[in-house]
Protein backbone atom coordinates (compact mmCIF):
# COMPACT_ATOMS: atom_id res chain seq x y z
CA UNK A 1 0.00 0.00 0.00
CA UNK A 2 1.35 3.48 -0.81
CA UNK A 3 2.75 5.19 2.28
CA UNK A 4 0.71 8.35 1.67
CA UNK A 5 -2.55 6.42 2.01
CA UNK A 6 -1.45 5.13 5.42
CA UNK A 7 -0.68 8.68 6.58
CA UNK A 8 -4.03 10.07 5.41
CA UNK A 9 -5.97 7.29 7.11
CA UNK A 10 -4.69 8.53 10.47
CA UNK A 11 -6.45 11.87 9.87
CA UNK A 12 -9.95 10.38 9.81
CA UNK A 13 -11.66 7.92 12.15
CA UNK A 14 -12.39 4.38 11.00
CA UNK A 15 -15.49 3.98 8.87
CA UNK A 16 -18.65 2.84 10.65
CA UNK A 17 -20.78 0.10 9.13
CA UNK A 18 -23.55 2.55 8.28
CA UNK A 19 -23.51 6.09 7.00
CA UNK A 20 -26.60 6.91 9.04
CA UNK A 21 -24.52 6.66 12.22
CA UNK A 22 -22.69 9.87 11.32
CA UNK A 23 -24.82 11.82 8.86
CA UNK A 24 -22.78 14.73 7.47
CA UNK A 25 -23.95 18.34 7.55
CA UNK A 26 -25.63 19.32 4.26
CA UNK A 27 -23.58 21.28 1.71
CA UNK A 28 -24.98 23.20 -1.25
CA UNK A 29 -24.62 21.91 -4.80
CA UNK A 30 -23.72 18.62 -6.42
CA UNK A 31 -20.20 17.32 -5.82
CA UNK A 32 -17.74 16.87 -8.68
CA UNK A 33 -15.26 14.04 -8.10
CA UNK A 34 -12.30 14.31 -10.47
CA UNK A 35 -9.46 11.91 -11.11
CA UNK A 36 -5.99 13.25 -10.49
CA UNK A 37 -3.91 14.48 -13.42
CA UNK A 38 -0.53 13.44 -14.74
CA UNK A 39 0.11 17.12 -15.42
CA UNK A 40 0.91 18.98 -12.23
CA UNK A 41 2.09 22.45 -11.33
CA UNK A 42 5.82 22.04 -10.61
CA UNK A 43 5.84 24.98 -8.22
CA UNK A 44 2.61 24.32 -6.35
CA UNK A 45 3.27 25.63 -2.86
CA UNK A 46 -0.23 26.00 -1.44
CA UNK A 47 -0.61 22.34 -0.60
CA UNK A 48 -4.12 22.46 -2.08
CA UNK A 49 -4.91 19.76 -4.64
CA UNK A 50 -7.07 22.25 -6.56
CA UNK A 51 -3.87 24.10 -7.52
CA UNK A 52 -1.72 21.02 -8.03
CA UNK A 53 -3.48 19.39 -10.98
CA UNK A 54 -3.16 21.28 -14.26
CA UNK A 55 -4.27 18.83 -16.96
CA UNK A 56 -6.90 19.79 -19.56
CA UNK A 57 -9.88 18.58 -17.51
CA UNK A 58 -8.67 20.44 -14.44
CA UNK A 59 -8.21 23.57 -16.56
CA UNK A 60 -11.79 23.09 -17.72
CA UNK A 61 -13.02 22.84 -14.12
CA UNK A 62 -11.07 25.93 -13.06
CA UNK A 63 -12.28 27.94 -16.08
CA UNK A 64 -15.91 27.05 -15.28
CA UNK A 65 -15.63 28.81 -11.93
CA UNK A 66 -17.21 26.02 -9.89
CA UNK A 67 -16.78 26.57 -6.17
CA UNK A 68 -13.79 24.65 -4.83
CA UNK A 69 -15.91 23.39 -1.97
CA UNK A 70 -17.80 21.29 -4.55
CA UNK A 71 -14.72 19.64 -6.13
CA UNK A 72 -13.16 16.49 -4.69
CA UNK A 73 -10.45 14.27 -6.13
CA UNK A 74 -9.30 10.68 -6.22
CA UNK A 75 -5.51 10.59 -6.36
CA UNK A 76 -3.34 7.62 -7.22
CA UNK A 77 -1.05 8.58 -4.33
CA UNK A 78 -3.27 10.34 -1.78
CA UNK A 79 -6.58 8.50 -2.28
CA UNK A 80 -9.89 10.32 -1.88
CA UNK A 81 -9.50 14.00 -1.07
CA UNK A 82 -12.53 15.96 0.09
CA UNK A 83 -12.93 19.55 -1.14
CA UNK A 84 -11.46 20.77 2.17
CA UNK A 85 -8.86 18.02 2.41
CA UNK A 86 -6.45 18.75 5.29
CA UNK A 87 -3.24 17.24 3.93
CA UNK A 88 -0.48 19.16 2.20
CA UNK A 89 -0.34 17.82 -1.34
CA UNK A 90 2.88 18.18 -3.28
CA UNK A 91 3.77 17.23 -6.88
CA UNK A 92 4.33 13.52 -7.38
CA UNK A 93 4.69 10.94 -10.13
CA UNK A 94 2.35 7.98 -9.76
CA UNK A 95 -0.29 6.57 -12.04
CA UNK A 96 -3.39 4.87 -10.72
CA UNK A 97 -2.85 1.12 -10.84
CA UNK A 98 -4.58 -1.96 -9.45
CA UNK A 99 -2.57 -1.80 -6.20
CA UNK A 100 -3.50 1.82 -5.49
CA UNK A 101 -7.15 1.26 -6.41
CA UNK A 102 -7.32 -1.79 -4.15
CA UNK A 103 -5.73 0.12 -1.25
CA UNK A 104 -8.15 3.03 -1.66
CA UNK A 105 -11.18 0.70 -1.94
CA UNK A 106 -10.37 -2.01 0.54
CA UNK A 107 -7.80 -1.19 3.18
CA UNK A 108 -8.53 2.40 4.07
CA UNK A 109 -11.38 4.75 4.99
CA UNK A 110 -11.34 6.60 1.67
CA UNK A 111 -14.55 4.97 0.39
CA UNK A 112 -16.40 5.90 3.59
CA UNK A 113 -15.15 9.50 3.31
CA UNK A 114 -16.28 9.65 -0.33
CA UNK A 115 -19.71 8.36 0.71
CA UNK A 116 -19.96 10.96 3.48
CA UNK A 117 -19.08 13.71 1.01
CA UNK A 118 -21.65 12.54 -1.54
CA UNK A 119 -24.37 12.46 1.11
CA UNK A 120 -23.44 15.93 2.32
CA UNK A 121 -23.80 17.32 -1.21
CA UNK A 122 -26.80 15.18 -2.11
CA UNK A 123 -25.29 13.85 -5.34
CA UNK A 124 -22.01 13.50 -7.20
CA UNK A 125 -20.62 13.36 -10.72
CA UNK A 126 -17.49 11.23 -11.18
CA UNK A 127 -14.96 11.88 -13.96
CA UNK A 128 -12.12 9.44 -14.55
CA UNK A 129 -11.12 6.06 -15.88
CA UNK A 130 -12.19 2.63 -14.65
CA UNK A 131 -9.81 2.49 -11.68
CA UNK A 132 -11.01 5.86 -10.38
CA UNK A 133 -14.62 4.94 -11.03
CA UNK A 134 -14.12 1.78 -8.96
CA UNK A 135 -13.76 3.89 -5.81
CA UNK A 136 -17.24 5.42 -6.20
CA UNK A 137 -18.74 2.11 -7.30
CA UNK A 138 -17.32 0.49 -4.17
CA UNK A 139 -19.01 3.19 -2.08
CA UNK A 140 -22.32 2.49 -3.82
CA UNK A 141 -22.00 -1.24 -3.08
CA UNK A 142 -21.10 -0.72 0.57
CA UNK A 143 -23.57 2.05 1.36
CA UNK A 144 -27.08 1.58 -0.03
CA UNK A 145 -27.88 5.16 1.03
CA UNK A 146 -25.97 6.26 -2.08
CA UNK A 147 -28.35 4.54 -4.53
CA UNK A 148 -29.14 6.91 -7.39
CA UNK A 149 -26.90 9.71 -6.06
CA UNK A 150 -23.76 9.11 -8.17
CA UNK A 151 -23.50 9.50 -11.93
CA UNK A 152 -20.45 8.97 -14.11
CA UNK A 153 -18.77 10.39 -17.17
CA UNK A 154 -18.25 7.49 -19.57
CA UNK A 155 -16.38 6.61 -22.72
CA UNK A 156 -13.05 7.83 -24.04
CA UNK A 157 -11.05 10.68 -22.56
CA UNK A 158 -12.45 13.10 -25.15
CA UNK A 159 -16.00 11.89 -24.55
CA UNK A 160 -15.53 12.39 -20.81
CA UNK A 161 -14.16 15.90 -21.40
CA UNK A 162 -17.27 16.75 -23.42
CA UNK A 163 -19.55 15.31 -20.73
CA UNK A 164 -17.65 17.21 -18.05
CA UNK A 165 -18.18 20.45 -19.98
CA UNK A 166 -21.92 19.75 -20.20
CA UNK A 167 -22.08 18.97 -16.48
CA UNK A 168 -20.15 22.13 -15.59
CA UNK A 169 -22.43 24.31 -17.74
CA UNK A 170 -25.47 22.84 -15.98
CA UNK A 171 -24.03 22.87 -12.44
CA UNK A 172 -21.34 25.54 -12.01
Amino acid sequence: MPAQLDMLDMLTPQAPASLAAQMPAPRPGALLIMSCSATKAPDSTTGDFHDLYTGPMWQQVNAAGIDRDRVACVSALYGFMEPDHPAIVQPYERKMDEESAAAICGTSNHVWRLAQCVLAHGSAYVVGGALYRRVAETAERLYPELAGRITYATGTYLEQRKQLGEWLRANA
